[in-house]
């Protein structure tokens, strides 16, 4: 079962083929392309339909397709299983699934009303002046599957994605979106929205490439996010975020609602991630972009759990805001375990790991909050920088706000400039329940590698630190088998030229016609992993992807 609840493919796209064996028998099928003609467009059944080596639907003879994606969705029923299917390679200029024609309801979450394609070619394409290409609102049980939005100008955009209200058990799956606005996801009573191997490029994306605000069950799989833009600076052409994931202010959230699995984030400046409402983050690549674990700022006061897991942090981001890679505010009951950072490119002061309270709201909160198996390699800046850092604002908080911090197996190695390698303030010495088995490096002298203490003699008496007992060369530089590894030379190891963004050419043009997994986040992520001699993840097969079903 796939993070949708639905059943998968062998290479890992929703089985259309299994979905409509059962439940789907009273179905309507309509079909829609650019040729048709509105006044001779037939309805068909789900005997009229089969599959295409892809899993994708055809029809099984001649057929008699409608002309505007109007008149076609005319035909769909509230409450049934009704399927409409776009023509390849056409294109439908300023018509959309909205207000008085939206997308209906399906019967069911394994009976869903579906939008897609049949035909050859590339993506059937909605080009939209200013306009929302899906605006769905209290709807549920839905599959949106291989429709491009495209956006005649980012700068005048509307959105590609539109969810609202109370509607439930929404699927995107294959979509592409060009030069749109930020998708957005809100409703506080929206459940199981899953966006899925989607890719998303050029956006204006101030508030995001997608913007989700108190949905319960979201989750981001496996989708491809390349370089938003911001049009509230001058020049219009700063990066903005490609996730803004907000809880609403002063939200004690204590929830796994959020899941951001495998998905590629590159190029941002104002944060890559914007995960404001916690969550689980695992194995994602993040390569010029940063991610931000709590809320602060316009969404303060929140305090949020979860984990961030086995992501790598690649290329630094150049964020205008905070540099720090992965930037954790008002975090209690968080796991950061198996994530590596390497291959900084800015000439910036940048944190790797830096844990916070939120000023702007004076909630200054970090609870058993376990640092575990990470790896810092190579971090530099022309300003001060830190592998692991625990600001001071964590103790101007109440009395109980800090407590159970756990460091545990990480290597932190600062080979490049002048970095401490640790920094912790003195509310949290005061509350670590253990700091072990770590190996630190810094080319930085050795008496200024920590703090407190400066030297790690002192360090260990202040912090209880035991790595140089567990293991006598702690101090020692670790040797890696190729830690060297980027994107870049990965392409390079494709049979390309070394250089990341040839390689993102090959990973936008990502569909379920062309999927190719040498492009995908896990991939990337194990070569590099492979070069710390850390055992690759495998892929997980449907039976492990964590799916949970909310109700209301």
């Amino acid at each position: 079962m796939s993070s949708s609840g639905l059943a998968l493919t062998a290479n890992g796209w929703t089985d259309f083929e299994a979905l409509i064996s059962t439940g789907y028998s009273d179905a309507r099928v309509v079909f829609v392309s650019e040729t048709g003609d509105d006044g001779t467009g037939s309805i068909y059944d789900i005997t009229d339909l089969e599959f295409d080596s892809d899993g994708m639907f055809q029809p099984t003879g001649a057929i008699n397709p409608y002309l505007t994606l109007a008149a076609a969705n005319a035909n769909m029923r509230e409450g049934f299983p009704d399927i409409l299917l776009l023509n390849r390679g056409d294109t439908w200029v300023d018509q959309r699934f909205t207000t008085g024609n939206r997308i209906r309801s399906g019967r069911s979450a394994t009976e869903r009303s579906i939008v897609a394609s049949y035909g050859t070619g590339a993506r059937p394409q909605l080009t939209l002046n200013g306009l929302t290409g899906f605006d769905l609102d209290e709807d549920s049980y839905i599959i949106v599957s291989g429709i491009r939005v495209y956006g005649v100008s980012w700068l005048t955009a509307g959105r590609a994605i539109d969810v609202r209200g109370t509607g439930s058990d929404i699927l995107f799956e294959n979509m592409k979106a060009d030069q749109v606005a930020s998708g957005i996801v809100q409703g506080g009573a929206l459940l199981n929205i899953v966006i899925r191997r989607c890719v998303f490029t050029e956006h204006e994306a101030h508030d995001g490439m997608f913007y989700a605000y108190q949905t319960t069950n979201m989750v981001f799989e496996e989708n491809i996010f390349y370089k938003p833009y911001d049009d509230s600076y001058p020049d219009e052409s700063r990066y903005g975020r490609h996730l803004y994931l907000n809880p609403g202010d002063g939200i004690d959230l204590h929830n796994l609602d959020v899941k951001l699995y495998r998905n590629i984030f590159y190029s941002s400046e104002r944060t890559g991630i914007d995960g404001r409402a916690g969550g689980i983050y695992d194995n994602n690549l993040m390569c010029k972009a940063d991610m931000r674990f709590g809320a602060n700022g316009g969404s303060g006061g929140s305090v949020v759990y979860g984990e961030v897991t086995n992501n790598v942090f690649t290329e630094t981001s150049d964020n205008i805001n905070v540099p720090s890679e992965l930037f954790l505010v008002n975090a209690i009951d968080t796991l950061v375990q198996g994530n590596i950072f390497t291959n900084t490119t800015t000439s910036g002061g940048n944190t790797a790991i830096l844990v916070t309270g939120d000023g702007s709201y004076t909630t200054y909160i970090a609870k058993n909050i376990d640092i575990l198996d990470n790896k810092v390699y190579g971090w530099f800046g022309t300003a001060e920088t830190y592998g692991i850092w625990f600001n001071s604002s964590l103790g101007l908080g109440n009395p109980g706000d800090v407590e159970d911090i756990v460091i545990e197996d990480n290597d932190v190695q600062m080979t490049l400039g002048s970095n401490r390698v640790v920094f912790l303030t003195s509310a949290i010495v005061d509350v670590l329940t253990s700091v072990a088995r770590n190996k630190y490096f810094s080319t930085d002298t050795p008496a200024d590698w920590f703090v407190p203490g400066g030297a790690y003699a002192d360090w260990a008496i202040a912090t209880g630190d035991t790595s140089l007992v567990d293991d006598p060369d702690a101090l020692d530089q670790v040797v890696y088998p190729d830690p060297g590894r980027t994107i870049a030379s990965y392409n390079l190891s494709l049979g390309g030229i070394s250089d990341s963004e040839a390689f993102m050419d090959g990973v936008v043009a990502q569909s379920r016609q062309s999927w190719d997994a040498r492009y995908s986040a896990l991939a990337v992520n194990n070569y590099i992993r492979e070069g710390f001699g850390v055992d690759p993840i495998d892929p997980p097969s449907p039976e492990e992807i964590k799916y949970i079903v909310f109700t209301v």
